[in-house]
C-alpha cells in the first residue's frame, strides 16, 4: 500500500506490494494490538519498524521506480538490526 513495485516486475515482491488498503489497515491494527499486549517499550519498536520501511521504499522508489523484494529483504534485516540495537540500548527499560 505504501509503495508499489516497478513496472513490469513480475517477482515475487510484486505479489506481497498487491496488498488492498483494508488488509494493510487490518495488518497494522492487528500488529499495534500487539506491541499493546507486549507493553509499552513495544510502540517504539512498532515505530522503529516503520520508519525503516518508509524509508527503504522511499530509497528504493528513487532508486528503482519502486519496492522490489530485495528491498522488502533489505527491510526484514535493518528491521531486526535495529530492533536488536534498540533492545540493547534499552535493557534497563525491559528488565533483561
Amino acid at each position: 500500500f505504501i509503495s508499489k513495485p516497478p513496472a513490469g516486475n513480475a517477482g515475487l515482491g510484486s505479489m506481497v506490494m498487491g496488498m488492498s488498503l483494508p488488509f494493510f489497515l487490518t495488518a497494522t491494527v492487528l500488529a499495534v494490538a500487539g506491541c499493546f499486549a507486549l507493553g509499552k517499550h513495544a510502540i517504539g519498536l512498532f515505530l522503529i519498524a516503520g520508519l525503516i520501511s518508509i524509508a527503504v521504499s522511499q530509497f528504493s522508489k528513487a532508486r528503482v521506480g519502486g519496492l522490489t523484494g530485495d528491498g522488502l529483504g533489505a527491510t526484514v534485516e535493518l528491521t531486526e538490526v535495529a530492533l536488536l540495537f534498540f533492545a540493547c540500548a534499552n535493557t534497563h527499560w525491559i528488565n533483561l
